[in-house]
């Protein structure tokens, strides 16, 4: 299914919405985990109910679909921040 990012066509969100069926079918208290933008059809999202949360501990499956990433940007400030070193051009300073 390919790495199901946030921008999906639409035979991706078809081919999504079968997969879920097919799982709910067989577990009946299965919870999904997605990309905010699609957090319509999900009952969470990454980055933040995937992490440091108990809302899933009661669920019989837990699916997450595609994979999770976080923005480059935000890392790049989250390492400026950490470390006082800036990166320019792709190359440490």
């Amino acid at each position: 299914m390919g790495h199901l990012g946030k921008e999906r066509s639409t035979l991706s969100q078809t081919r999504v919405a079968a997969l879920k069926q097919e799982l709910q079918q067989r577990h009946s208290s299965i919870k999904f985990i997605d990309w905010k933008c699609h957090k319509e059809s999900a009952d969470g999202a990454w980055f933040i109910d995937s992490r440091g949360s108990n809302d899933f501990c009661r669920v019989d499956a837990l699916a997450s679909i595609g994979i999770p990433f976080c923005n480059l940007g935000y890392l790049e400030i989250l390492y400026i921040t950490l470390t006082g070193r800036s990166i320019e051009s792709g190359k440490l300073k």
